[in-house]
């Protein structure tokens, strides 16, 4: 997973942060030889629910329902934290320019929970130097980016972890053209 033109790729942490890393800063030698980068989806590559270490994704439903944006995590099935809400990323395919039988355009990727609740992808960047960007979830394209660059200090505490520079959505890829367009 990454922005459309590929210089920045979605990768994970042991700690389950999950972070966006210009691929420019990426040794070579480390490319050749680190996972973080693979992901657990089905066999279409419509849907990613996890990482090739058996993590899956989730937000947290009471932060979502209270300040409309969460952490996005991944932890093992049976080390889910209580208030841990299951989340994909599913493949957005835009109609205008996919109408023959097949994908032809790169799908773009949100997120999606068990309830039909449907998330941007939102990316902060950190006010300390030297912390990569770290990927957030939020149900509204604005204003979760707003509440997570206030820096206050229970967004502090309970989402980011410290104080970001500035917020905003993401647009992620699969590049998994040729997925059969589902008739109406």
């Amino acid at each position: 997973m990454a922005n459309p033109d590929g210089s920045v790729h979605v990768r994970y942490s042991p700690n389950g942060n999950i972070y966006a890393v210009p691929e420019a800063k990426v040794p070579t030698d480390v490319k050749e030889h680190e996972w973080s980068g693979w992901f657990a989806s089905d066999e279409s590559g419509s849907i990613t629910f996890g990482d090739s270490l058996g993590r899956m994704f989730h937000g947290y439903q009471d932060s979502i329902q209270e300040q409309g944006i969460s952490r996005l995590r991944l932890h093992k099935p049976n080390e889910l934290p209580k208030t841990a809400w299951p989340v994909i990323f599913t493949a957005l395919l835009q109609d205008n320019v996919n109408s023959s039988a097949l994908v032809t355009q790169n799908p773009t990727l949100l997120l999606a929970d068990p309830a039909d609740g449907v998330y941007v992808p939102i990316l902060c960047v950190y006010e300390r130097e030297g912390m990569y960007p770290k990927m957030f979830m939020a149900n509204d394209t604005e204003t979760g980016a707003a509440t997570l660059m206030s820096n206050e200090p229970e967004v502090i505490a309970r989402i980011t972890g410290e104080k970001v520079k500035r917020c905003g959505t993401m647009s992620l890829t699969n590049w998994r053209t040729g997925q059969e367009v589902p008739e109406e």
